[in-house]
């Protein structure tokens, strides 16, 4: 026969007072999103730039190398590099407007002593001489052959009266002042511009088209 227990009333209170106490159940108001209105949204698409249609900035004109031809240094002597150097600042960044002619002895201008010039072979017949200022005919044949790779019409030029051994015979341009020239001309729009590198043992000439300004 079960037994019914009795427990005390201070621990009938102790356990009331342990129990959890719940809250009330407060009311959930519904959450309400709100959307623009087209209007609105079309308003906002109209403050937006439309720049798909505007034209891109033209890119600025570049200069165009149009010809560059390069010969082996042979020879070197201190006196011939002396000389070809000298010419090759001469001719260094020198511009040939359209329509323009090219004169080699204008450009360079006289190869003497007093300009730091100095003696190097040079051909005489079939003889080879030491003169003021021999060598820098390898710098006109190299400004010779370059015009001709731009198509540059040729107005004069010369042979030397022997084979050089720096282009195969027939392709040298010979040049000696106030009697033999390099002549040729800018038959094209645009300004065109030379360049010379005298490096690692070999002379680089460059024509470059310049744009207009």
């Amino acid at each position: 026969m079960l037994q019914k227990r009795f427990f005390p009333a201070a621990l009938l209170l102790m356990l009331a007072s342990c129990a959890p106490q719940l809250e009330p159940v407060r009311e959930i108001l519904p959450f309400h999103l709100t959307v623009p209105r087209r209007t609105e949204v079309e308003a906002a698409a109209e403050d937006v730039p439309d720049t798909s249609a505007e034209p891109l900035p033209d890119a600025e004109p570049a200069p165009v190398e149009v010809a560059r031809f390069v010969t082996g240094i042979h020879d070197w002597s201190r006196g011939r590099l002396k000389n070809i150097r000298l010419a090759c600042a001469r001719v260094e960044g020198h511009v040939i407007g359209a329509g323009e002619t090219f004169s080699f002895n204008e450009v360079v201008g006289p190869r003497t002593a007093a300009l730091g010039y100095q003696e190097a072979i040079v051909f005489r017949g079939q003889e080879k001489v030491m003169e003021i200022g021999g060598g820098i005919c390898q710098l006109s044949t190299n400004l010779y052959n370059a015009a001709l790779q731009a198509g540059l019409p040729i107005l004069e030029r010369h042979v030397h009266s022997q084979p050089v051994d720096y282009v195969p015979e027939g392709e040298d341009a010979t040049v000696y002042y106030g009697n033999l020239d390099l002549k040729f001309v800018n038959n094209g729009d645009l300004p065109l511009q030379l360049s010379t590198l005298l490096q690692d043992g070999e002379l680089a000439v460059s024509i470059t088209a310049l744009p207009l300004v």
